[in-house]
């Protein structure tokens, strides 16, 4: 057993899902614990993610067009929230929780994810994780000092548990960023450019990495990640961009760090990105420090 602390991801399959992990993070902003009685349904409309986990019973999750059968023990997790039904096929218990992301940079790798992940036997394969759920619970009864720091600290590794439950054994088809990682040829490549991506990557030095020629790699890259390889590791570049400017670091030093050769070129692909220069992002987003 590698403790936490000193755990050494063995592929590069694991190396692009720790990475996955470990740049998402999610704040709960409600919670709430439904029983239904057969046939009983509970409508949701709001926008934010949300996920539902099945305590008892077998409850139909119906969301954008689709119907989702949730046994106990399912998790499901709806990263683009929209309006979606419960409806109970027999007396049923669900949990049900609202997030949001608190990185702001890393929405760029929720629009890769499916409208829903659906962790069959969650809490079968994820047994000391799944009773979190249920304190999740009482802690927001409870309403204590702290309760929702609590919340959002037990939301977010139940939330990053199912995640790593689905990519493992989900329910269905994992595409984008996530289903690369199954091909350990993508995997590599996916983690060559989230470890490093302000190396000077072309499409030919990435299809070597992925032992494939240049056109059957951007064919390949294309239909599982949903975009061309320079353009996805523009993106990846203009998120950590995000990060560093966050952290006060000028836009030449960034520019430099993600291998553009002037801090002109940097600005042009950063605006072109997030609609604003570097500067005017530092502004936006940088609290200034008050002396004393």
């Amino acid at each position: 057993m590698v403790a936490p602390g000193n755990a050494s991801p063995s592929s590069s399959t694991d190396r692009g899902l720790e990475e996955l992990l470990g740049s998402l993070r999610w704040v709960v902003t409600a919670f709430e614990y439904d029983v239904l009685e057969q046939q009983a349904s509970r409508r949701f409309v709001e926008d934010e993610m949300r996920f539902h986990y099945a305590a008892a019973g077998s409850t139909l999750v119906r969301h954008r067009d689709r119907g989702v059968d949730l046994r106990a023990g399912d998790f499901a997790l709806l990263p683009r929230g929209g309006p979606t039904t419960l409806e109970a096929r027999d007396p049923s218990a669900v949990y049900t929780g609202r997030v949001r992301l608190d990185v702001p940079a890393a929405e760029g790798l929720v629009r890769l994810l499916p409208d829903a992940m659906v962790a069959c036997c969650f809490g079968r394969r994820e047994p000391a994780v799944a009773p979190l759920v249920a304190s999740m619970a009482q802690e927001g009864r409870a309403a204590r000092a702290g309760s929702a720091s609590l919340l959002t600290e037990i939301g977010n590794v139940v939330v990053l548990a199912a995640i790593r439950s689905w990519v493992e054994g989900g329910c269905g088809t994992v595409g984008g960023w996530l289903g690369a990682l199954r091909d350990p040829h993508l995997a590599r490549v996916l983690d060559a450019i989230h470890r490093n991506p302000g190396s000077r990557w072309t499409v030919a030095s990435l299809a070597q990495l992925a032992h494939s020629s240049r056109s059957q790699f951007a064919e390949q890259f294309r239909a599982a990640v949903g975009d061309s390889p320079l353009h996805y590791l523009t993106s990846v570049r203009m998120r950590r961009a995000m990060e560093l400017l966050d952290d006060g670091l000028s836009s030449t030093h960034v520019g430099l760090q993600l291998g553009y050769g002037s801090e002109a070129g940097f600005s042009r692909a950063f605006r072109r990105h997030a609609g604003l220069s570097p500067r005017d992002w530092r502004r936006k987003h940088v609290q200034p420090t008050r002396a004393g």
